[in-house]
Parts: structure tokens; sequence; C-alpha cells
């Protein structure tokens, strides 16, 4: 169980879950910010070459993994695992080494056939270990974790194995919007919120809102942390991304500027992602960004600006109010 528990919250392949030493898999910090400790897995990661893998980890992975250390130690001693596997094997044949991945899947089939655990098929589910690693895959693109930063969780090396896991079936997704527009609903309109009867709500869901493929395609997500978003395909929203890019109140300054520099690589890295991908809709969304919002920021900022993102007339100042205080600024440059 400890090594299902722990390829279930790693996501790592079994090979690399177990490869774990019990010595240096785990990592503790005190985050004064938050005064707690805060805990992280360590391990190698032999298929892409990646040594000391770092990922973050619950107090309670953590417990586990220290109690698993402790029982590691007590059952085998330092000749008979001189590596200090976290999950050392106990048979003579196998000494000095760790479990196999064999052993924990037929392990797992065992406990299917003992508890009678069936599949959808109602045949015995058969399992296999690498089905932990696509549930926590899954898992973190559907709490909103960029695909970025998926890939580096998961230690692949190209942008298209990552791609794999974040196909959405169009099934699944019909089935969870069918509870949703089952309901009374609350739109905002002009700025209020409105009653919407579950027969109007249906109503906006056409085939031009809900569209499961173009959703899959594009990951567009309909379902946000708070209610659902029926936008339409041609709908450009001005809070896709950033908010604060849409806000008269939005004031960036050459201290944001390396901030910025380092966003840029990023959306550089994300229309890549989209470009491998063949997702037209990921690139031109990331591309629009970057060519309409952050380079021209960027380019203003070099040039030793103050950048605000809307019109002056929209602003906290007036114009003369701002020809004031920059006039006030140069004064000062040229007395220091």
């Amino acid at each position: 169980m400890p090594v299902v528990i722990l390829l279930r919250a790693s996501g790592w392949r079994i090979s690399d879950v177990l490869n774990l030493r019990y010595d240096t898999c785990l990592k503790r910090s005190f985050n004064r910010d938050k005064q707690q400790h805060e805990y992280s897995l360590i391990g190698d990661i032999p298929k892409t070459q990646i040594l000391e893998h770092d990922i973050p980890i619950s107090a309670e992975i953590a417990a586990l993994i220290e109690t698993q250390s402790a029982l590691a130690k007590q059952i085998s001693s330092e000749a008979k695992n001189p590596k200090h596997y976290l999950f050392p094997a106990k048979t003579l044949q196998r000494q000095g080494r760790s479990l196999t991945g064999r052993s924990v899947q037929n392990a797992l089939n065992r406990l299917a056939v003992t508890y009678n655990i069936r599949g959808e098929d109602e045949k015995i589910f058969h399992f296999g270990t690498h089905a932990f690693r696509h549930t926590k895959a899954v898992e973190l693109i559907n709490q909103g974790m960029s695909l970025v930063m998926v890939q580096q969780w998961m230690a692949h090396l190209s942008p298209q194995m990552t791609l794999v896991y974040a196909q959405i079936l169009a099934e699944t997704m019909r089935r969870e919007w069918e509870k949703v527009e089952a309901k009374v609903g609350v739109r905002f309109l002009e700025g209020k919120p409105t009653l919407i009867a579950s027969n109007r709500l249906q109503g906006l869901l056409t085939n031009n809102t809900f569209d499961p493929l173009r959703i899959r395609e594009h990951r567009v997500n309909i379902k946000l942390p708070v209610g659902n978003c029926v936008k339409p395909k041609d709908f450009q929203c001005r809070f896709v991304e950033l908010p604060c890019f849409n806000c008269p109140m939005h004031v960036l300054t050459e201290v944001d500027l390396p901030w910025l520099l380092n966003y840029e690589l990023q959306l550089l890295e994300r229309i890549e992602i989209g470009k491998q991908a063949g997702n037209t809709h990921w690139v031109d969304a990331n591309q629009k960004l970057l060519e309409e919002k952050v380079r021209p920021t960027i380019a203003l900022l070099r040039q030793r600006e103050t950048m605000a993102l809307e019109a002056q007339d929209v602003r906290e100042y007036t114009t003369e109010e701002w020809e004031q205080r920059l006039l006030q600024r140069g004064n000062r440059h040229e007395q220091n």
C-alpha cells in the first residue's frame, strides 16, 4: 500500500518509486512566511536521465515515507540493503535490490480477485501501475496547472508526451455539462446578477457555445473555480489571461521589467507547445498577448517610461497631473 500511495501522490513511474532511497528521498524545509514545514519527494528518473527530481508532497505523504524508512531499516540490515532502498526486496534471490514493479502489480491483481473488484466489462479488474501516473497528470491539468508545469512535474522531455494527458473525452464533458443545464443559474447582465431558469440557460448552450471537439482541441475550460463560462466561440474575453492587463488601475514600472522578460519567455514556450500540438487557438491566443501587450510594454519600459495599459482619461490622474508628476521626477533625477 505505501508503494501505491506514493504512485498516486507523485505520478512517477513504478521504477522511479521503487528506486527511491530512504536516506535521500525526503526533504523538509521551514516556510517562515506560512510558519509551517514543507516537504518534497526527491528521486532520480532514469528514463529521462533526470537526477534528484524534486516535487512537493503533503505532510501526510512525508509521514508515510518516514514510517516506511523506519520499516526498511528494520526488515533489512545495512549488509542486506547497502543502497538504502525505501522498498527493499525480501527474497534471497533479490537481496540488495528493491521490489520489482511486477511484484507490486501482481499483489494488486491478487487483491482484485480476493475482493471481487470488477471493471466496466464486469470482468475481474486488471491493475496496471502506469494508470496511477496517468491519473495524477490528468488531475494536475484539471486543477489548472499549465502544461509547461505538468511537463516539469512528470519529467517529460517533450511537450508531446504531456499533451497526451490533456485529452478530454467529449462524452464525459457532455455528461458534466448536462448536470449544469438542469439547474437554475445566475448570469450577469449589465453588471447585475440575474436569475436564469434552466430552459433559458439551455437556450444559451447552442452548438456555438458548447463544442466538445473545439474544447478538446483547444483546451478551453468551461468549468471555472466559481461558476461556469458559456462564452460563444467568437466572443473575445478580456479576462482570459492576467486580468490586470485589462484594468485601468494597472501600472507597470521599470522594476517590473525582469518579470515581464520572464513572462515573455513563458509565452514563447507556450506558443511552441501549441505549434507542436497543431493547436492554432492556443498559438493565436498567446501570440496575440505577446505581440499586443507584453512586447510593447517591454519596449516602453526599456525607454525608462512608466507604462499604463489604458488611455489616460480613464486612469487615476489627468493629463496635466501626469505632466506635473513627470516634471517633478525629472527634477529629482537632475538633482541626484
